[in-house]
């Protein structure tokens, strides 16, 4: 089959590689220039996992998850770092318990961590859930090796923004992974949001990290060669335009992060040396949506609050609904 692929961030590159693989001949299109940083895959580390607090999600990475060290083979550099995650919550928060829950009933190896277990500092009635199977992969180098795999079997790639899919006829299947741009191609309940990530000053070891409250902060150890540490604000987004000029990163959020590394870490008046902002599409209910707009046309809008840990699984599933083979009713929560 010709297969068209609009939008090539992860989840265009991930469905391409997998497309070429089982030799179907793609064509991705994108309007900027690959590496560019307008949209949500650029930045140098997201976090990978298997545990969430919601087992719907964790069931799907029991399978998903191994699927990165299947392209870590494909790398000529190392992008996935197993370093574990901690998850940190008050003990009696139904996030907790969840997770505790899905995990245990899954049989995800975990523990639990209690204060003076972890290098964070814990409050009083915290807990940390440590999942070994995770941490956090160089995204830069995860997409190259997308595309280098697609390309070495026949794919190619285009610059040149798609304004309609009736532009793209000659195509026997079409595949729209246009991230905060889904919207130009389908009615899909999704807002653009723009979020905040920052660099601190400083030595940090150990796993990757989430706070479940105070703005959701996430964040990770140094980077190899790099003498700071990254950490990101899940909530307090904005809604924005994304062909809009963008608006630089947020000082509340700035705030909400001081915070968290002044209480966790201990660290008085921390440095920030970099902030930036990038790209959310979420959904009221952070699901997300995919499916059939016609026999020849599916859309996927795999929210990037959370879509990054999914994306080879993401490409496998749409090059199975490209050949028939998958049943989206499995997955009533993708539902369009």
């Amino acid at each position: 089959m010709k297969v068209a692929v609009v939008g090539c961030g992860l989840m265009g590159l991930c469905t391409a590689r997998e497309l070429s693989l089982r030799g179907h001949e793609v064509t991705g299109f994108d309007q900027f220039e690959f590496g560019h940083a307008l949209g949500s895959s650029h930045g140098e580390s997201r976090i990978v996992r298997q545990a969430y607090p919601d087992a719907f999600y964790t069931e799907i990475l029991l399978e998903a998850y191994p699927m990165w060290h299947t392209l870590q083979k494909e790398s000529e550099r190392r992008f996935l770092h197993e370093v574990g995650l901690l998850y940190i919550g008050q003990g009696e928060d139904p996030e907790i318990a969840d997770q505790v829950t899905a995990l245990t009933d899954l049989g995800v190896p975990f523990e639990l961590k209690r204060p003076g277990e972890a290098a964070f500092t814990f409050d009083e009635g915290e807990v940390g859930v440590f999942t070994p199977q995770a941490g956090w992969v160089h995204a830069p180098t995860v997409l190259a090796t997308c595309r280098a795999t697609a390309e070495k079997h026949g794919a190619q790639f285009v610059q040149r923004r798609i304004e309609r899919l009736d532009e793209l006829a000659s195509f026997d299947r079409v595949v729209v992974t246009a991230g905060a741009w889904v919207r130009m191609f389908a009615d899909v309940p999704v807002s653009v949001r723009q979020a905040t990530f920052a660099y601190v000053q400083g030595e940090l070891d150990g796993p990757v990290y989430i706070e479940s409250y105070n703005g959701q902060v996430y964040g990770f150890p140094n980077e190899p060669g790099k003498p700071t540490f990254k950490l990101g604000c899940h909530d307090l987004l904005r809604e924005i335009d994304p062909d809009a000029t963008r608006a630089g990163a947020d000082p509340a959020a700035l705030e909400v992060m001081r915070d968290f590394v002044e209480r966790r870490l201990g660290e008085a008046d921390p440095v920030f040396v970099e902030a930036h902002a990038c790209l959310y599409t979420r959904t009221p209910e952070e699901d997300f949506r995919i499916g059939r707009l016609d026999a020849r046309t599916v859309v996927a809008s795999p929210c990037s609050g959370h879509g990054f840990k999914f994306g080879p699984w993401i490409g496998a599933l749409l090059a199975d609904v490209c050949e028939d083979k998958a049943d989206l009713g499995r997955w009533p929560r993708f539902s369009l």
